[in-house]
Parts: structure tokens; sequence; C-alpha cells
């Protein structure tokens, strides 16, 4: 599935698995359960992911290293692995970026606002164009990201847009109880569990 019709398409089957469900046979009572208070608090679900504007970075870390490793037995490298190490420490300055979940007729109803605003007569042809706007209505964190930034950002380094297009589709498909960070465990680093 290319990227432009996956973006256009982000309606998905999502199959539940067995122990994600339980008897429902018992209604609970009010002084049990209240709907409405619990309806309120019913938030969509949002994903981060963390983009580097620094990839130029790379290149100059791959000649450092190769010196280093080639370096003679004993001569002084602690120049090149400073020089590394810096880099290295720019390169991961980066920023996160938040995604808020959109239903499908939020989605489907704003393609169709956004095509006929740019008097695109057949979608298909520009659905990428359409998802990039998307994309920028769904950015909740920066905030004010436009369609303008994220055309830059696909411009200048598409393999960072793309990691925005798959927290994209991400967000609008997975059950936020898939989200592999719930399977995270940090129990060692505890502050009464790790060593001195």
């Amino acid at each position: 599935m290319s990227e432009e019709r996956s973006l256009a398409d982000v309606s998905a089957t999502v199959e539940v698995e067995d122990d994600l469900t339980v008897d429902s046979s018992v209604t609970p009572t009010p002084e049990d359960f209240d709907l409405d208070s619990w309806i309120e608090g019913v938030r969509p679900t949002r994903k981060s992911i963390k983009l580097f504007p620094h990839a130029n970075l790379i290149a100059r870390m791959e000649q450092i290293a190769d010196q280093i490793d080639n370096a003679p037995p004993g001569e002084d490298v602690d120049e090149l692995i400073a020089e590394f190490e810096q880099a290295k420490a720019e390169f991961k300055t980066g920023v996160w970026f938040t995604i808020e979940q959109r239903s499908q007729e939020w989605v489907d109803n704003f393609r169709k606002r956004k095509a006929k605003d740019l008097k695109i007569t057949d979608e298909g042809s520009d659905a990428a164009l359409i998802s990039i706007y998307q994309m920028a209505e769904q950015i909740v964190q920066p905030a004010d990201v436009t369609f303008n930034h994220l055309r830059t950002l696909q411009k200048s380094n598409e393999g960072e847009f793309a990691k925005l297009v798959d927290t994209l589709q991400k967000t609008n498909q997975v059950l936020a109880e898939k989200n592999g960070v719930l399977d995270r465990d940090f129990s060692e680093r505890r502050s009464g569990t790790t060593p001195d």
C-alpha cells in the first residue's frame, strides 16, 4: 500500500483479543457506576514521535567513527571521541510531536471540506496533499504546526516526515490498549531497587 493511499484511507478493521473482553451480562447499579462522569472523562488517544532535525550530522559521525576505528593502537583519539560525542548529543536534541486521534467521520468530513476549499475535483489524485493538511490539524504539540511547516519537513527530510505519517496512521487506527508503551516495565528502575 502506498503512503498516499494509506493516508487517504485511515479506516482499519480492528480485531479485539478475547482477553480484552469481559462478560457484561450484569449491569452495574447507579451507585457503582456513573456513566455520565465516565463519558465526560473519555479522551481521544494521543501518540508522540520524536523528530530529529540534525540528520546531516550522521555523515560526520560516520567519518569520525571510521577515523577512531582505524587509528593505530596507542594513538590519542580523545579529541575525535569528544567530537563524536558532541555531534551525537546535538543529533539527539529532537522535538516531540504529538498527534491526537480523530474519528473516521471527522477524517472523511475534513478531507471532503479541504478538497472543496482547494478546488480539488478528484481527491484521489491529491490525497497526499490533503493528508498533510489533515496531519497539521491533528498535531496538538508543538502548537500551531501548519501545512507549510510539514511540506518543508517533507522536502528537507522525508524520513522524519514518514515517521509523522506512520504516527498519524497508528493514532487513528490502533486501539489505545494496543499501544506498546503499556507493555513497558520500569519496576527495576525504582530508586529502592537500583544498585548504589
